[in-house]
């Protein structure tokens, strides 16, 4: 038992700080604690436009149905970790924020 909470405890400080960074380099306008979250590289497709972001449910918490997203280039945020994270209004219509690893990663 002590073990267990031991590990629980342990476990809870390791991830504390993990998803506070992943959530402190969010623009405050994109995120409300939720709406913004890393999305799987094969959702995303670079196209002469700019990104094309097809989520499926289970891509994003908060999409459930497929969407497809058009990010200009000059809409698209840098990403902090070089993964893509996407920040969803919550009618999941459109994107509001979209943060993209440098090109070349």
């Amino acid at each position: 038992m002590r073990w267990t909470r031991a590990c629980a405890v342990a476990w809870a400080v390791f991830l504390g700080p993990v998803q506070a960074f992943a959530h402190s380099w969010y623009d405050p306008y994109c995120c409300n604690g939720r709406d913004c979250q890393p999305i799987p590289t094969q959702s995303v497709k670079v196209t002469p436009k700019g990104y094309l972001v097809i989520l499926r449910p289970g891509e994003h918490t908060m999409v459930k149905r497929t969407v497809r997203h058009l990010v200009p280039f000059a809409k698209v945020k840098p990403s902090a970790d070089r993964r893509y994270h996407a920040c969803l209004f919550p009618n999941q219509d459109h994107i509001r924020c979209f943060y993209a690893p440098p090109v070349g990663f």
